[in-house]
């Protein structure tokens, strides 16, 4: 399996620019889980067998869910995509690195703690600067109580 992953990465790195890597590649990545991961939901909710479940009772029809997952690629391309560009140089300064030898897996569970523990302090946080008076009333409602424009 090392072999594999090594050999994967090889190619990769002799492709592909840090900066791509880092930026474009983990973009690529993010949107693929976040988008493919919630499909059999969609298909689910549009055969009505989730109906049971849903703690709110607005049913989402295609064409809101269209609207939703358009405005979701919206922001992933305007303002993740230009986060992750313009974190490069931290992660950088951090140490990241492409180079082998490739970090051994303690390496790898110690950083995605730490990513994890950093995400939900950053999540967590801008969630709330979003229940402030103003951006709630004009940009976030919309994630609560649905489609407002």
């Amino acid at each position: 399996m090392g072999s594999l992953v090594e050999s994967g990465w090889q190619y990769l790195v002799t492709h592909f620019s840090d900066f791509q890597l880092a930026c474009i590649g983990s973009f690529l990545l993010h949107e693929s889980v976040f988008f493919l991961s919630g499909l059999p939901f969609i298909f689910l909710e549009r055969q009505d067998f989730l109906s049971n479940y849903k703690i709110q009772t607005k049913n989402n029809t295609p064409a809101a869910q269209g609207k939703c997952i358009t405005r979701l690629l919206l922001y992933h391309f305007c303002v993740n995509l230009p986060l992750m560009m313009a974190s490069y140089p931290v992660f950088t300064s951090m140490g990241m690195r492409s180079s082998f030898p490739l970090p051994s897996w303690k390496e790898v569970s110690a950083q995605i703690l730490f990513y994890f523990i950093i995400e939900d302090f950053v999540f967590y946080w801008g969630h709330r600067i979003l229940h402030s008076k103003w951006l709630y009333k004009n940009v976030h409602c919309v994630h609560h109580v649905g489609t407002r424009f």
